[in-house]
């Protein structure tokens, strides 16, 4: 059976396009190698920041066969939300059948109001049309940009009629006290913060770690919270998390996509282009020059 996610800090990673706004794929994986040399425990491919809401189903799977292999499968994440069962069912089985066993799927998010055994349904409904190869389904829950959030029940319910198939989830509503509720919800169940600024507490709580946007920049910093965590070295862990939430909270003002690309671009100018998707925009020249000049004052380097 493949490996489960390995715990600890995620990025979820940018995709990098050419200037005519196809995928790079030559530049993703310089960009998931350094930040896997850089910190990161594993990479989280085609999520929000990877603008997976932006890039069509027969890219994503040319996508999912081109970095098949390239890293172990315990360190990635392969994003198979879609609005459509069909298609997710397509996304996971071309994981599956490249050897990528660990998933991270958003509930359809275009109807709102929907009840949680709606959800349950679209869940078990994958499960049923994926049939039996490995599989460790991390549920998204973005409330922001779903339009409802997914309750602690629900999750607890899932994990618990699929105990094997449905392992974690990706919590991104920032809402801290859901995801302690989850944890104690669901035993067993993996929770990610969606953000390195609860890294420390998630981790103290019982969760697995963080899948951030900003660690494509903040990754050596969140690896020193993580590094002290598992020394047990409370204090020098609670320091290093000081840093890393100052330089998340500056981070955040400026859009995470369109902040990763300038940030990664000034970096590593021949690796990430700074072209975005529409609807999404590049930061102007002046909202660029605010940004560099705050993470210089934050002291963020990224070699």
């Amino acid at each position: 059976m493949q490996s489960l996610a390995v715990s600890g800090v995620w990025a979820a990673a940018v995709t990098p396009f050419n200037s005519d706004m196809s995928v790079d794929l030559g530049a993703l994986h310089a960009h998931v190698d350094w930040l896997l040399a850089n910190g990161c425990d594993g990479v989280a491919l085609l999520g929000t920041t990877g603008e997976a809401a932006s890039i069509g189903i027969n890219e994503r799977l040319a996508l999912i066969e081109d970095v098949a292999g390239h890293w172990p499968s315990e360190r990635v994440l392969v994003g198979v939300g879609s609005t459509a069962i069909p298609d997710t069912v397509t996304m996971i089985r071309a994981a599956q059948d490249h050897e990528m066993s660990n998933v991270l799927m958003l509930p359809p998010f275009y109807f709102k109001g929907v009840s949680d055994e709606g959800l349950y349904r679209v869940w078990s409904e994958v499960l049923r049309r994926v049939g039996q190869g490995p599989l460790h389904i991390h549920v998204y829950d973005f409330p922001a940009f779903v339009g409802f959030p997914l309750s602690a029940e629900l999750q607890a319910r899932l994990h618990r009629d699929f105990p094997d198939r449905i392992v974690g989830m990706k919590d991104s509503s920032g809402n801290f006290d859901k995801m302690v509720e989850v944890i104690e919800a669901a035993p067993g169940f993996r929770v990610y913060a969606g953000t390195e600024a609860l890294l420390l507490d998630i981790l103290k709580a019982g969760g697995a770690g963080c899948i951030s946007a900003t660690a494509n920049v903040t990754a050596p910093a969140a690896a020193e919270v993580w590094r002290c965590w598992q020394a047990d070295d409370i204090a020098g862990a609670e320091k290093a998390q000081e840093r890393l939430t100052a330089l998340r909270t500056a981070l955040q003002a400026f859009g995470m996509v369109p902040g990763m690309k300038a940030l990664l671009h000034r970096a590593f100018p021949e690796r990430v282009g700074p072209a975005i998707r529409p609807p999404l925009l590049a930061l102007s020249a002046e909202e660029r020059d605010r940004l560099f000049a705050t993470m210089d004052a934050a002291g963020l380097n990224l070699g």
